[in-house]
């Protein structure tokens, strides 16, 4: 009889089963691990680099443009293109115009963009009459000053006893001649140099402020050492005025007497103050 061979083996087969206990002990384990070495790992972890960024091709473009305009804008600002090449200058009354160009700097082909108004005056300040200058651009080469000069109000004799016109100022303008239509200044306590724009300011205010009704009357205007002014007319009358103050008012006074009284020559009037007049007849 042929044996049969069991179909399966009377020992119970062992099965290889995983302990749950222990597998979740070792799960927890792995996790406590990690909870106390969590904070280590992360402070040991570097940290990340910055990113840099990189240049967009709008801003290398830009900025390559800006660039190019400012080198040549640079170079056509320095360039013979726009530099003085024709000059001109107009207003001058006193003072010779090609003078004024050979001075002004204009003939050394400064920049067009360099010149200004106060270096162009600057270089004209050895002429007395000029006080303001302007300088008109005509782009690309082309500049036409303006000038602007002052005016006489007096004149006076310098150290050398020759006549000079008297700015507003007090400035000597240069010569004037013999017959000039202008009230004479001069000084009571002679002066080694010209006074007019310190110590005889006071005739040259008075100078300034007289009134057109008479002006043509008056021949000289005299100041003394304490500032006392005396005017003298053509008739010949003088007005003491005092010091160079309330004009206004002692002019209204010298009005009054000039058409309201006979004066005789000699004669001197006090109008120091206006609302008390005197008259001092002539001497002799």
């Amino acid at each position: 009889m042929s044996r049969r061979k069991p179909l399966s083996s009377s020992k119970p087969s062992e099965k290889r089963h995983s302990d749950p206990s222990s597998r979740g002990g070792r799960t927890a384990s792995l996790e406590s691990e990690k909870a106390k070495g969590g904070s280590s790992l992360k402070s040991e972890r570097p940290a990340p680099r910055p990113r840099r960024k990189k240049l967009t091709r709008p801003f290398v473009l830009t900025t390559f443009l800006l660039s190019t305009l400012f080198v040549g804008g640079a170079w056509l600002a320095h360039s013979s293109f726009l530099r003085v090449q024709h000059a001109s200058a107009v207003g001058t009354v006193h003072e010779g115009a090609a003078e004024v160009l050979s001075h002004s700097g204009l003939l050394a082909h400064p920049t067009m963009l360099g010149l200004t108004d106060r270096s162009v005056l600057a270089n004209l300040a050895m002429f007395p009459w000029i006080t303001g200058v302007t300088a008109h651009r005509q782009w690309p080469n082309t500049v036409v000053l303006r000038i602007y000069e002052t005016h006489a109000v007096a004149v006076a004799y310098n150290v050398t006893k020759r006549l000079e016109y008297v700015g507003v100022e007090g400035q000597d303008l240069g010569p004037a001649p013999q017959n000039a239509d202008l009230p004479t200044l001069s000084m009571v306590a002679a002066s080694r140099k010209w006074p007019y724009a310190q110590s005889g300011f006071g005739a040259v205010t008075v100078a300034q402020a007289i009134p057109a009704s008479f002006g043509n009357q008056i021949s000289r205007i005299s100041e003394s050492p304490n500032g006392s002014i005396r005017v003298s007319l053509t008739t010949p009358v003088t007005f003491v005025l005092g010091p160079a103050v309330d004009l206004e008012k002692k002019f209204v006074a010298m009005a009054s007497v000039i058409a309201n009284y006979t004066l005789s020559p000699g004669e001197t009037i006090d109008v120091t103050i206006p609302g008390e007049i005197a008259v001092t007849p002539a001497k002799g």
